[in-house]
Parts: structure tokens; sequence; C-alpha cells
């Protein structure tokens, strides 16, 4: 979605029953399903009115990632909202689930990207995570920026449902040398929402990583624990409590 450099891209999954599914591996290069939105272009993603969309690896046992990026090397822009789609009494919220090894998203990758990941009104974003190998991104490499929002009851981000772990770069790039110079990175834990780094909490490790151009604010709920360099935690929005379980 938005893939050419110059291009511009926008798709809509809406509607109770509606599902997408990128499955499999690319012949080319054995890579396993990936979604980019707004890899070179400016792409637009929304899930919504209860749509599903799947990321699966099905099964290859490929070690390359899975999962989606946000904002590559362009402008990308995410958005699962869980308002249920009218008249629908099944409670269906829109969801997006990555299943398979060695999942991974960015949300701004490369220097000049942008990317925008907004969960609200209950909508979901999950992780299978069964290897333990999950991470995360927000505003990946120097220059980039990444945005991440959860935000309204039952809205969550689960990098974790397998209960082995994973890890969060808020702004920090660990493989740069300098690992605190990361882009700038923003995530955002709202009222009512939760995001769930690692359940494997309180064991000595830090899950979530917070480099020097990396805020943690809201006034939601965030499971893992958290090492701080030299980001910005700010707990509360205006008035309010950030719970860190971790």
């Amino acid at each position: 979605v938005g893939y050419a450099l110059d291009s511009t891209g926008t798709m809509t999954v809406s509607g109770v029953g509606s599902l997408v599914t990128l499955s499999g591996t690319r012949v080319s290069d054995s890579q396993p399903a990936f979604l980019n939105v707004g890899r070179l272009g400016t792409g637009e993603l929304t899930i919504d009115q209860g749509g599903q969309f799947l990321i699966d690896q099905d099964g290859t046992g490929n070690t390359a990632r899975v999962g989606f990026n946000v904002g590559s090397q362009g402008d990308g822009t995410l958005l699962v909202d869980g308002t249920p789609q009218d008249g629908d009494l099944s409670g269906t919220h829109a969801t997006l689930q990555v299943n398979g090894n060695y999942e991974l998203f960015q949300v701004g990758r490369d220097a000049g990207a942008s990317g925008v990941m907004h969960i609200a009104n209950g909508g979901q974003v999950l992780f299978e995570n069964p290897d333990g190998q999950a991470v995360g991104f927000i505003g990946r490499t120097a220059g980039a920026t990444g945005t991440v929002l959860v935000d309204g009851a039952g809205s969550a981000l689960n990098l974790d449902q397998s209960g082995l772990g994973a890890q969060l770069f808020v702004g920090y790039e660990p493989s740069s040398g300098t690992p605190e110079v990361g882009g700038q990175g923003t995530l955002t834990s709202g009222a009512g929402a939760s995001v769930n780094v690692s359940s494997v909490a309180d064991d000595g490790a830090p899950d979530i990583f917070v480099g020097q151009d990396g805020t943690i604010d809201g006034n939601g709920t965030l499971v893992g624990d958290v090492l701080d360099a030299g980001g910005t935690i700010a707990p509360g929005l205006s008035i309010g409590t950030l719970s860190i379980d971790g």
C-alpha cells in the first residue's frame, strides 16, 4: 500500500466477515508474508467495523521476519478502529493478527520515513509470538519518526500472546553501535487501553527500551520491564496515571 516511489495507496477492510489474509512465502527470496504501508510512497490502511487482517507465516519454517512496516522509507498510516458495525450484536472488533516465528513490526523505519499506527475503540493488534522472538520498533533509525497510539476501552497492542516474552524499542536502535540513538518514537497508552510487551515481567531483563528521542506516555497500561536510555517517561495525559507492570 503506497509501495513504489511517489505512489499513493489506500486500502480499507471494513465490516464483519471481511477478511484479508497474507500467507506463504515469496518465491524469489523466501520472504514470508509481510505487509508494507508506505514503503516508498504514501500508504494508508484502515481496518474497521469488525474487519480482520491476518498475516500468517503458514508454517514455512523460515527464519526471516513475518509482520508489517508502517512508514518504511515513505509515509504510512495504519488505523485499527474497534467500533462495532451498526447492528452487529456479536461484539466483533477490528483486529490485525500476526502469526509465525520471528515476528516484527516497525513504525517509522528509515531516515526520512514517517509512520503512525492508531489502535482505537477496542481495536486490537496481536502477535502470536510462538518462539518468544517478536520485536517491535517505533522510530527505529535516526531521522525516522514513528508514533503508536493505543486508546479506548479494550484497545490493545499485544506483542506476547504466547507469554514467552517479546521486545519493543522506542526511539532506540540496538544495532547502531550507540543503542540509544534511534529515531523519534512515541508510544501512548490511553485510558482503558493496554500495551503488552512481555508477560515475563520482573525477571531483571528489560523488554521495553526507550532511547534519547523516545517517549512513552499516557494513562493506560503497559506490561513489561522498561529500560530508559535517556528518553522520556511521561505518565498521565494532563492528569492521569500510566500503569507499568514490570
